[in-house]
């Protein structure tokens, strides 16, 4: 089974550097990101794994100290996420 993580974007975390990789390395991902709004983003694991290691992922501020939201793979905000107009991607793209 895969486990998923349904995303969505720290408005409170600016995290440029992160944006500046994940746009140059995963530019697909990258523009489902910047479109999503309120709906976010699902990722399987291998996904969410390889952006979160890049650059960035984690400086932000202590009450906003990662990119994204991450809302795992159950509970009210995950179910809110899948069923919305959201993407999936498998692996980073």
């Amino acid at each position: 089974m895969t486990t998923l993580h349904a995303v969505k974007i720290d408005d409170e975390n600016i995290a440029e550097i992160w944006w500046s990789a994940l746009e140059e390395k995963y530019p697909a991902l990258c523009a489902a990101l910047r479109n999503s709004s309120n709906c976010g983003v699902v990722l399987s694991n291998d996904a969410f794994e390889a952006i979160a290691a890049l650059p960035g992922f984690e400086d932000g501020p202590e009450y906003a100290q990662t990119a994204l939201i991450d809302f795992g793979d159950e509970g009210e905000n995950y179910g809110y996420t899948v069923a919305g107009r959201h993407v999936y991607f498998e692996a980073a793209r």
